[in-house]
């Protein structure tokens, strides 16, 4: 019997879920390759770290938040002077701000200036205002001394990158080549109610979402810089696929519905 492309990939990610250890650090997703190349592009913020804090649901399923105080928003978003910013759980390929140790400055990278909500079964809450970081790839850089560094490109003065970001930018190596699926957050991961879906490329990319054995279930298209959502609250739960078609290119992430 053949077998399609499509089926292939889910059977090899389903094996791929069985093969891993509880807690999933394997890339489901694509990532974008600097934060000078994209991440810029969106709200920048210097905060310092407050603390963290880890929210619950009734499963034992955490959300990872880490509160931090606003000390410049470069673009004017009207951001409150403490807020919360939602790390991804390392299920994606992202970086990792919770273990970053208090009083830490950051330039962070806000994708989708908009107000995360949560469900009500969701206990310990930051009281603060919380927003989504990238799903994939580096969303923040870390300030010693007046200085951003890292990456193949000389350190630079945090002043003239507040400036002039795009030309005053510590690029950060990354081999892997650009592709339309590099600025896509699915989120949340786990999910219980509702998927949102975020189009942060330059593309149109069709979603469409099936059932561990290759049912479709929905499916939108997004344009570049467009939100969607997939309802999931009536869905089993379960592992779900996601699959992104864009410039005759494809790729599928999964999804744990609880």
């Amino acid at each position: 019997m053949k077998t399609s492309l499509f089926h292939s990939l889910i059977i090899l990610s389903v094996l791929a879920i069985f093969a891993t250890p509880l807690k999933l650090n394997a890339c489901s997703c694509g990532e974008f390759p600097s934060f000078c190349e994209r991440a810029i592009d969106y709200d920048l913020l210097l905060v310092r770290i407050i603390d963290h804090q880890m929210a619950t649901y009734p499963d034992g399923f955490q959300e990872l938040f880490t509160q931090v105080e606003v000390l410049i928003d470069r673009d004017q978003g009207e951001y409150a002077d403490t807020i919360s910013l939602v790390n991804q759980n390392g299920v994606n390929c992202n970086g990792d701000i919770f273990n970053l140790p208090a009083g830490d400055s950051l330039i962070v990278s806000i994708p989708f200036p908009e107000i995360a909500s949560w469900p009500e079964e969701l206990s310990n809450v930051p009281t603060y205002s919380s927003y989504d970081l990238f799903g994939c790839g580096t969303y923040f850089l870390r300030v010693e001394n007046g200085k951003l560094g890292g990456g193949i490109a000389e350190i630079v003065d945090l002043s003239a990158f507040l400036v002039n970001p795009a030309g005053n930018c510590p690029v950060i190596n990354s081999t892997d080549e650009a592709n339309p699926f590099g600025a896509i957050q699915l989120t949340p991961n786990p999910v219980v109610e509702e998927l949102r879906v975020l189009n942060l490329t330059s593309t149109q990319i069709q979603f469409e979402l099936y059932t561990i054995d290759g049912r479709p279930i929905h499916s939108i298209d997004l344009r570049a810089k467009q939100v969607g959502t997939f309802p999931m609250s009536d869905l089993p739960s379960g592992v779900y696929i996601v699959r992104q078609i864009a410039d005759r290119q494809e790729q599928s992430q999964l999804i744990i519905k609880h």
